[in-house]
């Protein structure tokens, strides 16, 4: 009795196997099917092969590029059907690679047509047998030669508009030169003091918007001007400006490696130049030496800009708000340019403080 029902059982096994064989083969023939009204339907050339390169399926886009029937393309390499011995290396090295590790690759590569040059891009995946090692590689050729063409369009397009750029920064940095060397002739001729300061001041000023143009112009990124070697250089023409002559006071720069764009670097670099200076014409009158510090580094979400200096600092009772000379007025107008807070307090001299928001 033991031995029927084992039997009953092994018979119920045996039709449940056939009938999960049936439905893996139906599965099997449907994906197929779909695999091939894809494959056919498509301007794209697939291929399949097997581990020695040879092709065992090809859709009618592969076939109409090779210009050979299925039966002629069927169990030949890339060799055997007279393509260029440098493509065969390259598609056979990389079926291999696929073969081996199981892992898709990538290929781009360019064939000669009767229209010219097309470039193609191949993409080679695994195909995996039940016990899970490759069975075959399948490979999808993408004519993308509207692609490349329109790639060289925007770099052509994109050099020509750096190359603009160039010019245009070279031109203001040209004028602004000009500009400065009028005003030193017109300071040669000028003997009132108040006059002799305003121009210096305005030359200053001048200079700090041309070091921008300068170090763009020499930048390869016209996006991302050198900030750490403007600021050094704004400070070196302060250190050697008419209102440091005869003090002993030393400039130096902290800053770190931040990104400002254009829009930004310029009031920031006006702002250095008139709050350095200041120092240098008020902080230091009684000993004529002392140190400013100019700081430009992060600070969380923002950018935090500190000029320091170690001399008289504010007088007693100044009234920011009250007291609007030119210079405070540029601070003020420069800071709201930005979108900045700012703070001005004594601590061993005067130092003030620019936060800014980092918007690169």
């Amino acid at each position: 009795k033991q031995s029927e029902t084992d039997l009953k059982q092994s018979e119920t096994d045996l039709k449940q196997s056939e009938t999960d064989l049936k439905q893996s083969e139906d599965d099997l023939r449907i994906s197929e099917e779909k695999f091939r009204v894809l494959a056919e339907s498509t301007s794209d050339c697939i291929t399949r092969y097997d581990n020695e390169t040879r092709h065992i399926y090809g859709n009618p886009a592969a076939l109409e590029a090779t210009g050979v029937t299925l039966e002629q393309y069927v169990g030949k390499t890339h060799r055997d059907l007279g393509f260029p011995e440098h493509l065969c290396r390259l598609w056979e090295d990389n079926i291999k690679s696929v073969f081996s590790t199981g892992k898709g690759r990538s290929v781009e590569f360019e064939v000669e047509q009767e229209t010219g040059i097309a470039h193609l891009d191949m993409k080679l995946d695994p195909e995996s047998a039940p016990d899970g090692t490759v069975q075959s590689v399948v490979g999808i050729s993408r004519d993308i030669t509207e692609h490349k063409k329109a790639e060289e369009k925007i770099e052509k397009a994109l050099d020509e508009k750096k190359v603009l750029l160039a010019e245009v920064h070279h031109r203001t940095k040209n004028n602004m030169a000009i500009m400065t060397a009028l005003m030193d002739m017109q300071l040669r001729r000028v003997e009132n003091p108040e006059a002799r300061e305003c121009l210096e001041e305005n030359l200053l000023r001048i200079k700090s918007l041309a070091l921008v143009h300068d170090n763009l112009y020499q930048s390869k990124d016209f996006s991302k001007p050198d900030v750490k070697e403007y600021i050094e250089s704004l400070a070196s023409n302060i250190s050697s400006s008419s209102f440091a002559k005869g003090s002993d006071i030393n400039i130096r720069t902290d800053v770190d490696d931040i990104a400002l764009d254009l829009k930004q670097l310029l009031p920031i670099g006006l702002l250095i130049n008139e709050l350095a200076t200041n120092s240098i014409k008020h902080a230091f009158k009684q000993k004529g030496s002392g140190d400013i510090i100019i700081t430009l580094v992060s600070d969380g979400p923002n950018n935090m800009l500190r000029v320091s200096d170690n001399g008289t600092g504010l007088p007693e009772g100044f009234d920011y708000d009250t007291t609007k000379t030119l210079g405070l007025k540029l601070i003020d107008i420069l800071t709201k340019q930005i979108k900045g807070s700012l703070d001005m307090r004594n601590s061993n001299g005067l130092t003030v403080t620019i936060k800014f928001e980092r918007t690169a």
